[in-house]
């Protein structure tokens, strides 16, 4: 079994300080340059996108500095000096000349947050429709592996993605749907008729979800046996770069 990873000690201390807001929201507003391709950011140029984190208080300089300062201590950030600028005082050095752009440590700081954050406003379904979908693009990844065109094996590959990401979806919303079903069930101090409240909306929604699920199971059951070796596709081979035979994770 693996061990815990090791989580750097510096990567989410910014949350954890008095100016951990000030910190979260320049760290948001270097991600959403990062999206835009914009790779460094001068400290003007972060206090103009603070609003749009929802960060609307008024910044100081020597705040917004510091936080900047503390940020790239860290090593969430990266400092670079524009040799093409010019500065009268060392208030214009620091705004105008120092620019700033995410690390490899920041962008996975970032990421973390917006994953729990994700997962905090989340609430864990049974969702048929998964099922329904992940039906429908094994059906279509049958039909690719029988078409002789040589240029499927892209359309194969989007395909396995959008799978990895069905199956992903239905793992996670079942994993919370029980853990909720769990502290449900371990709750104290809820009155009963609360309680027999939600059994009743609880067995209700199951029996929502159940209803045809024997009959989408064996849908699935059937498109995964040609794709598990039941059936001969030949010619799976694609260059270099391109997807392959199908098997591995698929075989049984």
């Amino acid at each position: 079994m693996a061990g815990a990873p090791q989580v750097p000690p510096e990567l989410f201390r910014f949350t954890t300080t008095e100016r951990a807001d000030l910190h979260t929201a320049v760290l948001f507003a270097f991600g959403e340059a990062d999206e835009r391709l914009e790779t460094a950011l001068t400290a003007d140029e972060v206090r103009e996108r603070l609003r749009s984190t929802g960060c609307y208080a008024p910044v100081g300089e020597q705040d917004l500095a510091g936080t900047l300062k503390q940020l790239a201590g860290w090593g969430l950030l990266d400092v670079v000096f524009d040799h093409a600028g010019g500065f009268a005082t060392a208030e214009e050095y620091e705004r105008r000349n120092l620019q700033y752009s995410l690390t490899g440590r920041g962008a996975a700081a970032l990421a973390g947050i917006r994953h729990a954050m994700a997962a905090l406003d989340s609430a864990g379904a049974l969702q048929t429709a998964v099922l329904d979908a992940i039906a429908a693009r094994l059906a279509e990844l049958d039909e690719l592996l029988r078409d002789p065109d040589p240029g499927r094996n892209r359309r194969v590959f989007a395909c396995l993605m959008e799978l990895e990401a069905h199956f992903d979806a239905l793992r996670t919303n079942t994993r919370r749907f029980n853990a909720g079903l769990q502290r449900l069930l371990r709750a104290e101090g809820t009155d009963l008729a609360t309680f027999h409240e939600v059994k009743t909306a609880t067995v209700a929604y199951l029996q929502q979800f159940v209803t045809d699920l024997e009959q989408r199971t064996d849908t699935i059951t059937t498109l995964l046996h040609p794709l598990t070796g039941g059936a001969d596709h030949s010619d799976q081979g694609g260059r270099p770069g391109e997807v392959g035979p199908v098997g591995g994770p698929w075989a049984g």
